[in-house]
């Protein structure tokens, strides 16, 4: 039997519909084949469709032995923003496979409910194709595959086939909670992406309604790193995309991050973890942080900053002190650690602190995140170490004021303002140095320190010897 068909229209579960549909349809013995050169879901075009489903008789030799359909499921066009936010473009990821073991899967488009699916999906080249390996569909036995072409013209190949169903116990044992439409377990393997990069995932997700959630989910990170945490997605608009995200990272790279923040990744090379939380708005014609906020602690370990880091090409400008200490090429650390705030397409932080081999370093400022060039605005405090250790060692006042040897003295106070690949930096003036550290850079700098400062402003200031008080009888704990 075959029939061409003209403006035809099909009701759906849930009030949908498929209508203007035009095309052939063909049934033979065990086969039904449909190709469709227009339809439209609800208003919306449909890819031209080639279907072809066989043992098809089954379906109508007996009873289905499945359930009705859990109702719930919409569209989710936010999916492809979500996909163009990992890095998961098609035109620009190759080889990429995620194997899907779905407890069910209830969308209309489908007719009769799946359940018990192992299924594989892979994106290349503009083309996704879904290997169904088992599974049943409406309680018969199933498996097949499917091709979508995104790119040109859109079209949909199908293939199923239909078994009778085996004689293996129900398990059709997961509850149905309201406007659930889906939910399973996948596994992902490497991925290349320009802001994303990682050797393996697994997790599990929910869809219900629009919303995605993502829970247990752990990723093996390019170049190295341990991924962990949980995420919702609402995915009704393809525009913006809300969302809620809390991960820790054990053992990241510091190049990642600049990279996805879409900074230089070359400027910091370094271990790095991190836990927080970002909650907000991604927007498809907006940076990334545009609209999200949040709170991130960040601690990295044993990296170098690149000298041609913008900021620190001003310092060096502003101050052949600090010039001084810098390897050629780069400034080595052995930690940095900070918490940043993410407002308003703002990220500060209150307290950086940075700890190297030939000095310290402490900051407070803001970077803006939601728009280039990226502003800054920033106090800077910079300690040095071994080099005036060894100059000053053999002044006695120098015991009090440095606290032990290695220990800190203040060097200078910068200003840093301006556009992030070119701010400026001034010096605050000697007078400043004298009156302690200003603004919010106090709270960075932790007690020991301020201590030897107030001693070190004293001298300068020319005033009265000061009082210097060990640390025990300041905090209280000194012997009567």
């Amino acid at each position: 039997m075959s029939v061409d068909l003209e403006d035809l229209a099909l009701m759906l579960p849930d009030a949908r519909r498929v209508h203007g549909l035009a095309g052939r349809f063909v049934w033979s013995d065990h086969e039904v084949g449909l190709q469709t050169e227009r339809a439209l879901l609800d208003g919306e075009l449909l890819p031209e469709l080639d279907l072809r489903l066989t043992g098809v008789s089954h379906l109508f030799a007996e009873r289905p032995s499945g359930r009705p359909f859990r109702a719930g499921a919409v569209p989710i066009p936010g999916a492809e923003l979500l996909g163009e936010t990992l890095g998961l473009r098609g035109e620009v990821v190759e080889d990429f496979e995620v194997v899907l073991e779905l407890d069910f899967l209830d969308h209309p488009a489908l007719f009769r409910p799946l359940d018990d699916v192992k299924a594989s999906l892979k994106l290349a080249h503009g083309v996704s194709e879904l290997q169904i390996l088992a599974g049943r569909w409406g309680g018969m036995q199933v498996q097949g595959s499917a091709t979508l072409q995104h790119s040109g013209p859109r079209a949909l190949q199908v293939h199923v086939e239909v078994d009778a169903p085996r004689d293996v116990a129900d398990s059709f044992a997961v509850k149905p909670v309201e406007g659930v439409w889906a939910q399973g377990r996948f596994e992902m393997g490497p991925v290349s992406a320009p802001s994303w990069k990682q050797h393996e995932a697994h997790g599990a997700f929910v869809l219900r309604g629009a919303e995605l959630r993502l829970d247990e989910v752990e990723i093996d990170l390019q170049p190295r790193g341990e991924l962990s945490g949980r995420a919702r997605f609402d995915l009704p608009s393809g525009d913006e995309l809300p969302c809620e995200v809390e991960l820790e990272l054990a053992g990241g790279d510091t190049e990642s991050l600049l990279l996805l923040t879409g900074l230089d990744p070359n400027s910091d090379r370094g271990t790095l973890d991190v836990t927080g939380s970002l909650h907000g708005t991604v927007f498809a014609e907006r940076p990334l942080f545009a609209g999200l906020e949040g709170e991130m602690s960040l601690r990295a370990r044993e990296g170098v900053l690149d000298q041609s880091l913008p900021p620190l090409v001003a310092l060096a400008l502003a101050s052949q002190t600090f010039d001084a200490v810098r390897s050629p090429g780069s400034l080595r650390y052995d930690r940095w650690e900070t918490t940043l705030r993410f407002e308003e397409g703002w990220a500060s932080a209150e307290a950086f602190e940075l700890d190297g081999p030939d000095l310290r370093l402490f900051a407070a400022g803001r970077v803006e995140l939601s728009q280039e060039p990226h502003f800054m605005d920033a106090e800077v405090a910079i300690f040095l170490f071994r080099q005036l250790d060894q100059a000053l060692g053999g002044i006695p006042i120098l015991n009090w004021v440095l606290m032990g040897q290695n220990q800190n003295l203040m060097a200078a106070y910068f200003q840093l303002k301006g556009p992030w690949d070119e701010p400026v930096a001034r010096v605050l003036p000697l007078r400043s140095i004298t009156q302690g550290p200003p603004g919010d850079m106090i709270s960075a700098i932790p007690e020991v320190v301020q201590r030897g400062l107030g001693v070190l402003g004293a001298l300068l200031r020319g005033g009265s010897e000061p009082e210097l008080e060990p640390p025990a009888s300041r905090s209280g704990n000194s012997e009567p």
